[in-house]
């Protein structure tokens, strides 16, 4: 099994965390300030904003924005950063960032350096050595509410605290123009970007996303992604209009262009959180020749806290074919790794999470996730005649599953470090499975 570790451990391992725990506060208390936590990662005016705006009624929530206080000290300072991990084989990488802030200015660098051969990206070797990168670079103009990034930078659209459907970061971050505005009610977000090419053909990516906040309790979100290109072709420039939206161009000006939509949820109770998105690859209006169905994904889940105890309760199938696409060098994919979701298509993914604040600086950690994934790939074929689609659209074929369970501990002073051990029930091996993670261990000035 393909375990995409590094951005587990060099950007969502560490976004992850400040969203969960953002999301977890919000649950917690009775007074909810508005953070879109749907488009990630968080800027860190928004971020002050909101721990500015929340009040602990408890000693768990003031634990968890006395931690988010400290992560928003050393959002994008100078810092140094390792990690170990190990799934069947040990991985390391070492990342080292540096960041130059002023009231409107942020100028921001984090290069990566990784030992030992693996999957994950970079993975270019320097003498069987090494192999590096930049994880982040980017310089950000922002005030007003309004933020505009050239650079290279994760991002994630979806309200899953885990993975997302139509942009989980699990492809290497995009070298990109992206653009924000948010306010009390709303936030819009943009992007733009050139992805690498396949089969001969230029490739574009475009995205817009709106999060609207309905009364105090519920935040609605939709996002239009448009991947679109060909063989010498420049960029259509109305698919970098940020205002509108991508299919009408497509149905009355055919144009050779893949475009998912998502529709997406967070419903915030008295300590319980309510999410869903749906993800829509090609839904057929008629019946096809080839027999072709709706491409979908759906993510849903439940979050709520009790006591010092917080809960997350997960499921997410998608459909085969989903992300893929009848001509090869529209596939949803950058650099070979999926854009959407990490386990692409055809899969389908139960999780529980506990998570119990033991102290202010420790916390131990539950999780259990069974898996199960069919023959459909990202890359598969689209049937043509005189083939049809298969009636099974999803875990289809030869299924193979897993059973995961890890038990876990997180601390968190100067430094956070998370360790988790656990063992892999799988239908042809089992495998134990050992993962450290340290951040912020070091604070000198680069």
């Amino acid at each position: 099994m393909t375990v995409l570790i590094l951005w587990l451990f060099s950007t969502l391992w560490y976004e992850d965390w400040t969203n969960a725990g953002i999301d977890e506060l919000l649950i917690r208390t009775k007074e909810k300030p508005t953070v879109f936590t749907g488009t990630a990662p968080l800027g860190r005016a928004e971020l002050s904003h909101f721990l500015n705006n929340v009040t602990p009624g408890n000693t768990s929530e003031l634990w968890l924005k006395e931690k988010l206080e400290r992560e928003l000290d050393n959002y994008e300072r100078s810092e140094y950063s390792a990690g170990i991990i190990s799934d069947s084989f040990t991985r390391e990488a070492v990342l080292i960032g540096k960041g130059i802030h002023t009231s409107f200015l942020t100028v921001f660098v984090e290069p990566i350096a990784k030992f030992d051969t693996s999957n994950e990206y970079p993975i270019n070797m320097w003498k069987n050595f090494v192999v590096c990168d930049y994880l982040k670079g980017y310089v950000r103009l922002s005030g007003f509410g309004t933020s505009v990034t050239l650079g290279r930078e994760p991002i994630k659209w979806g309200p899953s605290p885990r993975n997302t459907l139509i942009l989980s970061s699990n492809a290497p971050p995009f070298d990109m123009l992206k653009f924000n505005y948010s306010n009390s009610k709303l936030k819009f977000s943009f992007l733009g970007t050139l992805l690498d090419s396949l089969s001969g053909c230029n490739r574009y990516l475009t995205g817009h996303r709106l999060e609207y906040k309905v009364g105090n309790p519920l935040y609605l979100g939709v996002s239009e992604i448009a991947l679109f290109g060909g063989k010498n072709k420049l960029p259509d420039l109305y698919y970098f209009n940020p205002i509108f939206i991508y299919y009408p161009y497509q149905w009355n000006r055919p144009s050779e262009v893949n475009i998912l939509w998502s529709m997406d949820f967070k419903l915030l109770l008295n300590q319980i959180g309510i999410y869903g998105e749906l993800l829509i690859d090609d839904t057929p209006y008629s019946e096809t020749e080839v027999g072709d169905r709706p491409k979908i994904g759906i993510n849903t889940g439940v979050q709520w806290a009790v006591g010092k105890n917080y809960f997350l309760a997960e499921y997410t199938n998608v459909t085969r074919w989903t992300y893929d696409h009848l001509r090869p060098w529209q596939q949803y994919t950058y650099l070979g790794y999926g854009i959407g979701h990490p386990y692409g298509p055809d899969f389908d993914e139960t999780f529980l999470g506990i998570n119990h604040h033991f102290s202010k600086s420790v916390d131990f950690l539950f999780d259990y996730t069974l898996f199960r994934k069919g023959e459909g790939t990202i890359n598969e074929p689209y049937p043509v005649l005189p083939n049809h689609f298969p009636s099974d659209y999803w875990l289809t074929g030869d299924l193979k599953y897993q059973n995961k369970i890890e038990l876990g501990i997180q601390i968190h002073k100067a430094f956070t470090i998370s360790c988790k051990a656990g063992y892999i029930i799988a239908k042809d091996n089992n495998t134990p499975v050992f993962s450290i993670f340290l951040q912020n261990i070091s604070k000198a000035v680069l």
